[in-house]
């Protein structure tokens, strides 16, 4: 009886041990970050073979996830290449043609996530560059307006002179914005009837004809008084 109690008490320690051995990993990888190094972002590279890199994290036995989007802004279509163990992968890919990615860390029990940066390949920096990021003509970012009616106003530029398309986005709060305008062409946009004491968040994000999005990395606000 005396030596199942030890062995009951014995297999207790160690599940115990176990869990706050994978309790400390887990909160030891949550407190990193990893940082792309290459490509940068927004790079046009001069190549269509990408030797991808980015920081290495210090918590041991992890496996890295490289996660490319063809198809940015939808984030449910990727290809994934894992599992990477060390702090570099190299691709080839199509030429003339742009790109998002970001990097994944897991220990098996935590997961953390690198920022979304944006690429081109070879050829794509002479004939077909990405739009430049919207410039907010009006109204004056963090302004107070007496009145109901306000014009959105804003801008973009492309090198190669492709047709740009916007997308609108409008809101009260800034984490709950609505598409108010799709792939149009306007770079203006008149609002009515708007309420009194009330904030307003807005951004924009463009893309061009040969679906190259840059998407935007300001919130604008006014306010109504």
């Amino acid at each position: 009886m005396y030596i199942k109690s030890n062995i009951l008490i014995l297999t207790i320690m160690l599940v115990t041990a176990s869990c706050y051995k994978s309790s400390t990993q887990s909160s030891l990888l949550s407190s990193e970050s990893i940082d792309l190094i290459y490509p940068t972002d927004k790079l046009e590279c001069s190549s269509q073979d990408i030797n991808f890199q980015w920081s290495q994290v210090e918590t041991t036995a992890v496996d890295y996830t490289l996660r490319i989007y063809d198809n940015y802004p939808d984030k449910q279509q990727y290809r994934e290449y894992t599992p990477i163990r060390e702090n570099n992968y190299k691709l080839s890919l199509v030429p003339s043609k742009a790109y998002y990615y970001d990097v994944q860390a897991s220990d098996g029990i935590a997961t953390i996530t690198s920022e979304l940066y944006s690429f081109s390949t070879e050829s794509q920096a002479i004939s077909d560059h990405l739009p430049q990021a919207v410039t907010y003509n009006n109204p004056i970012n963090g302004i107070t307006l007496d009145q109901s009616e306000v014009i959105l106003q804003w801008s973009s530029v492309d090198n190669d002179n492709d047709t740009l398309y916007y997308d609108l986005y409008l809101g009260e709060t800034s984490n709950n914005l609505s598409r108010v305008l799709s792939s149009t062409q306007e770079s203006s946009y008149e609002l009515s009837d708007l309420k009194s004491n009330t904030t307003y968040y807005w951004k924009v994000n463009v893309k061009d004809n040969k679906s190259n999005f840059i998407m935007s990395q300001k919130l604008m606000q006014f306010k109504i008084k």
